[in-house]
């Protein structure tokens, strides 16, 4: 989801967002994706190049396993993590859509269930706040 709020930094004519998860297909429309594609459904390289009219996308962001893409583009990396962390920090960029769980540090355990249940529990990121320990 931060890749998509980076992108619209820029002012795309498109922002395309590829997942398997529903939950997180839904996130991506809130936070302004043009188009939505679930990878479980439907062949997303085919769907990816319709709306482009056989045109490449300028920069694709991977995330997850790896995964071999025999394109040449802009793959967003390590360096885009420290101009998005001067974008949080700045205010350019409020992160706070980005987070969808609080867990105080005595509920540790909960926060791994949370974890391993991600898809069902929507989450996405998860803050633990120490407080006073």
């Amino acid at each position: 989801m931060a890749a998509i709020m980076t992108a619209r930094l820029y002012s795309p004519l498109l922002i395309v967002a590829v997942d398997k998860n529903d939950a997180r297909l839904e996130i991506a429309k809130r936070f302004r994706a043009h188009e939505i594609v679930n990878s479980a459904r439907v062949d997303a390289l085919n769907r990816l190049t319709a709306p482009t009219d056989g045109h490449r996308f300028d920069s694709v962001s991977v995330h997850g396993k790896k995964l071999d893409l025999p394109i040449k583009a802009s793959l967003v990396g390590a360096t885009a993590v420290e101009l998005l962390l001067r974008h949080f920090h700045s205010g350019l960029i409020d992160a706070s859509p980005l987070i969808t769980h609080v867990f105080p540090f005595h509920d540790g355990l909960k926060v791994y269930d949370t974890c391993k249940a991600a898809a069902q529990e929507k989450a996405m990121n998860i803050i633990i706040d120490i407080g006073t320990l």
